[in-house]
């Protein structure tokens, strides 16, 4: 095959494809379903083009509107301007001729990169180091007609901070058969382009209703509006410290065009575009509002009352002209809302909007994967949640919302590959068909990489064959290391079992920590789920630390290896730029990812040798072992100190841009635990935490 053709059924496209596959920033996506479509063809004919002619270099790339009869062609063809679900077909005609039909512009890219996958192209992490060319030179066409149709119709990443905008990441979904991203500005073009659902919200309500936000009046919005804030159930005043630990009147008209105002400003502006608005309440764990309208509902019934009334006034906004593109809205079923059991019924405007529930498992297990577990209550108790939930699903569409990373974790190298593929399984037969992941790691992903494909790719093929995958995945980033690399993660999988025992919001180990970090009283017991005592919680401790030194040995050996026959760098010329520094560290990318490993593994052996030692110390206050305590208090304060000098990774801030690095102690979250640890050897423990202060 000399000339291989790419076709698109406009005229002049053979110029045209040049200009579109660039024109993203000039194309109104909400309207111009014209442009739009041969903007992403475009994109998709210049991909094919680029990475077929790096598989075969001789060969030569045609762009044109219709075959000209004489060569091999890859016809691009779209069947709908409404976004669905990413699916595509293959349609052979004859050999080497191949039309890509795709039902939405995400499945134009989707299949676009399927024909390159089946080249041998795999992308495993954003940027060029994740990129693996094929080891052949002969382009290859399927063999006869496929249709490719998703498992899960929403596939997604959860991104709030703006801070986490990516090009790279963004790619690499793409590549990945993603198709719901972070409405980023400097990134809605290109995500547009790609086909992507671009989804904003999450907390922001917390933003809108600060109850010291001033308004035109002078008056804070407590003091002018007090009745929009939840009725306590203890009947307490609602004060500016406690009036977002009850949840916001869910009955108050005054309050609903407040927020739908002030929601469709930033969907006319900062959000432009979005095609998905997330909107969760406040995170109060359990408190709503006990007003004479709100007591009568269950609190999701509650919670759907006033998103149907978002609903209502964003498509009265959208008939007016007012909004400029009506989203779909996602409600959550979240403990932390308040909002997990499933409602008696759905409003009719938002079945009739198609509006979503993501059911996010923030308190899960995972020794354990989701489902219908004897040995674990509270995965049982998600399932039987969820499923409830999956019985609506011909009313409102449910995701699961998954906590690979959740904040308690504080980026430690966790797999739960097994787990997952149950897990995602579940979900399926419950009725899901979107899935998310909240707090995704945007690089540095170390072995953590193999979940976010994973994640990107068991919802796209419920039925994939992961050990294969997995197979696949460490051949192509550790080589010749690949067995090492396998016992490895085999170890950090044991280490990771128990994680929610140990660090998780509400009910964990690191609770007791910092309970008694602000009391003074270790009356806990740190035995949680499935540790029985706290000399349990300790070899458990030692056992997940043991994990993680194994796993560290396996992949040292593996560095050490590879350190020494990494060739010196063949400069014909001094690096003179990024980029040109970029392309050479490529040469080099086994050594780094070996590298991101090994750190954080270096991080979670110093975290949870530090947390068996606060456990230690914790058992030895139970038991006012006074004696042991002076013991362990200089080697916990050692060990604190060592972690205080390096950071791992980096954390964002919601709403606003903005990354910062923390020391490796600060995010263990026990350094307070153990600088107060001194107080618990002197009798006047009573001002334990002013002199720590």
């Amino acid at each position: 095959m000399k000339t291989l053709e790419f076709i698109y059924d406009t005229e002049n496209f053979a110029v045209l494809s040049g200009i579109y596959a660039e024109k993203e920033q000039e194309i109104d996506f909400l309207h111009d379903f014209v442009g739009a479509e041969l903007c992403t063809a475009s994109f998709c004919a210049c991909e094919l083009a680029k990475y077929l002619k790096l598989t075969d270099p001789e060969l030569h790339c045609v762009f044109a509107s219709r075959p000209s009869g004489k060569n091999s062609f890859i016809r691009l063809e779209c069947t709908s301007q409404k976004p669905s679900d990413g699916g595509f077909s293959f349609l052979v005609k004859k050999k080497n001729q191949l039309t890509i039909r795709a039902v939405d512009r995400n499945g134009l890219v989707n299949g676009t990169y399927e024909f390159l996958r089946l080249q041998g192209w795999r992308w495993i992490e954003p940027g060029a180091d994740g990129e693996f060319a094929p080891k052949t030179h002969k382009i290859i066409f399927p063999a006869a007609d496929k249709v490719y149709q998703p498992s899960f119709k929403y596939r997604a990443f959860y991104f709030e901070y703006p801070s986490q905008a990516s090009l790279d990441f963004l790619l690499w979904m793409a590549r990945n058969r993603m198709n719901v991203y972070g409405s980023f500005p400097e990134l809605r073009a290109l995500a547009k382009k790609l086909g992507m659902y671009l989804l904003s919200g999450g907390h922001i309500l917390t933003k809108l209703m600060k109850p010291d936000r001033l308004m035109e009046s002078g008056k804070t919005l407590l003091e002018e509006h007090p009745d929009w804030f939840g009725t306590r159930g203890d009947g307490e005043k609602i004060t500016v410290k406690n009036a977002q630990r009850t949840q916001f009147c869910c009955s108050s008209s005054g309050l609903m065009d407040y927020l739908s105002n002030e929601l469709i400003r930033r969907l006319n502006q900062e959000w432009l575009g979005t095609d998905i608005l997330e909107v969760s309440g406040f995170d109060t764990w359990g408190n709503t509002c006990m007003c004479p309208k709100c007591r009568d509902f269950s609190d999701s019934d509650k919670y759907l009352l006033f998103m149907s009334a978002l609903r209502e006034r964003f498509d009265r906004a959208y008939k007016t002209g007012k909004l400029k593109h009506n989203p779909m809205l996602n409600t959550w079923a979240y403990e932390g809302t308040a909002t997990m059991s499933a409602p008696t019924r759905i409003p009719e405007n938002m079945v009739r909007a198609q509006d979503n529930c993501v059911a996010f498992v923030i308190k899960r297990c995972y020794k354990h994967p989701m489902g219908d577990s004897p040995d674990c209550p509270i995965n049982a108790e998600y399932a039987e949640t969820i499923k409830s939930w999956g019985k609506l699903g011909r009313q409102m569409t449910l995701w699961g919302g998954e906590y690979y990373n959740v904040s308690k974790h504080e980026d430690l190298p966790l797999l739960f590959t097994a787990n997952m593929r149950e897990s995602m399984k579940f979900y399926y037969r419950a009725g899901a068909r979107g899935i998310t992941y909240m707090h995704t790691p945007i690089f540095g992903w170390g072995v953590r990489g193999i979940t976010q494909n994973l994640h990107a790719g068991l919802p796209w093929d419920i039925q994939m064959d992961t050990d294969a995958f997995c197979k696949e995945f460490l051949a192509l980033r550790y080589g010749e290391f690949a067995s090492d690399a396998a016992e490895a993660y085999a170890e950090i999988e044991k280490a990771s079992a128990d994680v929610a025992e140990w660090r998780s919001w509400r009910q964990s180990i690191l609770d007791c920590f910092q309970t008694f970090w602000a009391t003074g009283e270790a009356k806990n017991p740190l035995a949680q789920r499935h540790y029985r005592s706290n000399a349990d919680v300790i070899r458990g401790g030692r056992k997940i630390a043991g994990h993680y030194r194994k796993a560290a040995a396996l992949l040292t050996r593996a560095f050490d290896a590879a350190f020494d026959h990494v060739p010196a760098a063949p400069y014909d010329q001094l690096l003179v730029n990024p980029e040109e520094l970029d392309r050479n560290r490529v040469s080099q990318r086994q050594l780094h990812f070996l590298e991101c490993d090994l750190r954080s593994l270096r991080y979670a052996i110093d975290v949870i040798t530090l947390m068996t030692g606060c456990a230690e110390a914790y058992d030895a206050i139970q038991r006012k072992d006074f004696e042991k305590l002076a013991k362990l208090q200089p080697k916990l304060e050692k060990q604190a100190r060592q972690m205080s000098f390096y950071t791992e990774s980096v954390t964002y801030r919601a709403y606003i841009p903005h990354v910062e690095t923390r020391s490796a102690l600060e995010r263990s979250q026990c350094g307070p635990f153990v600088r107060v640890l001194k107080s618990a050897l002197h009798p006047d423990r009573k001002n334990r935490k002013s002199k720590a202060d």
